[in-house]
This record gives structure tokens, C-alpha cells and sequence, in this order.
């Protein structure tokens, strides 16, 4: 029982630190039954949208495109949709500066 003990102390251990607040245990019978109920706070708003950013970022990494985007080929041209806001106008110019060289 002393191995789970330590995994359980080293998992508790990365909540806190990836997520800044600790989770704690508490142990209530019913029935003569033992259970051990885990209390964990809840991540900040500013927690989650970091999480999201990173995520966004691994998803860019691996396919080339961000989460917004789909690559579409129809009769052997790709391309890029973009949902959501539309790209500023310096970003197209920077696209169009980037596929001409």
C-alpha cells in the first residue's frame, strides 16, 4: 500500500504544481463502508486560458495550421480556411510577401 501512497503523494504533488492549488482528502463511512472523498479547487480563469494557448500551440506544431484553420484540397489545389475573426490586413500582406519569394 506504501507504493500507491507515494504515487498518490507525487500526482497530488504535480496538480499543485501545474495548477497552483493542492487537493486534499477526507475519509466518511457509510454502512460501516470507508470512502475517501477528494477535494480539488477548481482552476482560474487565467489557469485555463494558458492551458488553451499551449494547446493551441502543440496543435499548430503538429499539423501546420492553427485550430482554426482547415486544409482543404478540391481538384489538386490546398486550401486554407480560417474561421473566426478574418486576418489583419498586415498579416495578409505578410502572407502574400512570404508566398511570392
Amino acid at each position: 500500500m506504501s507504493v500507491l501512497e507515494q504515487i498518490l503523494g507525487e500526482i497530488k504533488s504535480m496538480c499543485t504544481e501545474k495548477f497552483g492549488h493542492s487537493i486534499t482528502n477526507e475519509v466518511v463511512g457509510k454502512d460501516g463502508i470507508k470512502f475517501i472523498l477528494t477535494h480539488v479547487a477548481l482552476p482560474s480563469i487565467s489557469i485555463l486560458e494558458r492551458a488553451l494557448e499551449e494547446i493551441k500551440s502543440m496543435y499548430k506544431e503538429q499539423f501546420g495550421h492553427s485550430v482554426a484553420e482547415d486544409v482543404v484540397e478540391k481538384d489538386g489545389i490546398k486550401f486554407i480556411i480560417t474561421r473566426g475573426l478574418p486576418p489583419s490586413t498586415s498579416t495578409l500582406e505578410q502572407l502574400h510577401r512570404r508566398d511570392r519569394t
